[in-house]
């Protein structure tokens, strides 16, 4: 959990039962970290996820499962392929990512 971010925690303990699910917790805080972000915070390599919008508001769940299975099918990145991640875990992260379009803090617009 050492690259837990405040409000990526926040996200997961409002999922209720996903938070306590340690795998689910597990999967939300790698995929944060290692280079996507969800309202400014985790990684700088891949796209921000949530703000301005959210990626479900404008990706089919189909693309995004794919494209976080492998990101370099999609555009030339540094950011790792997970080809590891079940379909358990990405229907959590898609969870995940439909609780925080409605939890939507923009570290820009606070400035």
């Amino acid at each position: 959990m050492k690259f837990a971010r405040p409000l990526v925690l926040a996200g997961l303990a409002a999922l209720g039962a996903c938070h306590d699910d340690p795998e689910v917790v597990t999967v939300v805080i790698n995929i944060t970290s290692q280079g996507f972000a969800v309202n400014g915070e985790g990684g700088r390599v891949g796209p921000e996820l949530n703000v301005p919008q959210s990626i479900v508001e404008y990706r089919p769940e189909a693309q995004i499962r794919a494209f976080v299975r492998d990101p370099q099918r999609f555009r030339y990145t540094q950011m790792p392929a997970n080809p590891h991640l079940s379909d358990a875990d990405l229907d959590a992260l898609l969870a995940y990512f439909h609780h925080m379009r409605a939890h939507k803090h923009d570290p820009l617009e606070a400035r």
